[in-house]
């Protein structure tokens, strides 16, 4: 079968179970293409996350067929899925951030491993992004010592720093006070696009609608482990 490089997720016929062998997904097909906002919707906050490590490669438990980029990630080993990897930026729902490292140690940590910029030049990208999130005061501060609201805009500047192809927001407002939300929203609405390249696909898992009207070109609504809807954002906040 030629491949479609447009479609940079697909599921096909996709059954997932936890680790004591329960079912929580059955039969989840879906397409997502290049340069697509898609927020994941549902009140079971694990069904979304779910979602995002079977992207990854993180979850065993799965059947069917889970294609990114072209690449059935149930049959990589682990260097192709490495590989892999380098094509995605992904932002933990807690932050995800090595505490005892600097924000900006933190921040630089994808290009160190997966880049040919030198030292410089990686320091350059990363303080360019702490000046563009504004938390140049904090850039020296471990990561025990940021609170949430500081902990998120930098998981979001690791999660870009490497320009990827495939955006992973792990509800990115949650823990957040609603001042700090707008804030979030805001800023991935408006500054991270900016720092992305316009063909980047964006996955967003969030029980925050009034964000996903705001940026979302697609909705996939979860329930009781089944895909409810998968439609235009129009037409999803319509009805």
């Amino acid at each position: 079968m030629q491949n479609n490089f447009n479609e940079i997720v697909t599921f096909e016929k996709v059954y997932i179970k936890d680790s004591n062998d329960r079912l929580i997904f059955k039969d989840l097909s879906f397409t997502i293409n290049k340069g697509e906002i898609i927020f994941i919707l549902g009140h079971n906050e694990k069904e979304r996350d779910l979602l995002l490590l079977v992207i990854l490669g993180m979850v065993n438990q799965v059947s069917g067929t889970v294609k990114v980029f072209n690449n059935n990630i149930l049959s990589l080993n682990k260097i192709e899925l490495y590989n892999l990897r380098k094509k995605m930026g992904y932002c933990h729902h807690e932050g995800g951030l090595l505490k005892d490292l600097t924000v900006l140690e933190n921040i630089i940590l994808p290009l160190q491993f997966n880049s040919s910029l030198k030292v410089h030049e990686i320091n350059e990208k990363a303080l360019n992004l702490i000046k563009n999130l504004n938390i140049q005061r904090h850039s020296n501060e471990n990561g025990w010592e940021i609170d949430n609201y500081v902990e998120k805009k930098t998981s979001l500047a690791r999660a870009i720093i490497n320009s990827p192809d495939l955006l992973l927001l792990n509800e990115p407002t949650l823990y957040l006070e609603d001042k700090d939300k707008k804030d979030i929203m805001n800023i991935i609405s408006v500054k991270i696009k900016e720092l992305i390249k316009d063909e980047t696909t964006i996955i967003i898992t969030s029980d925050n609608t009034d964000f996903a009207k705001i940026l979302a070109r697609k909705i996939l609504y979860l329930n009781h482990g089944k895909i409810e809807r998968f439609c235009s954002s129009s037409d999803y906040f319509q009805t």
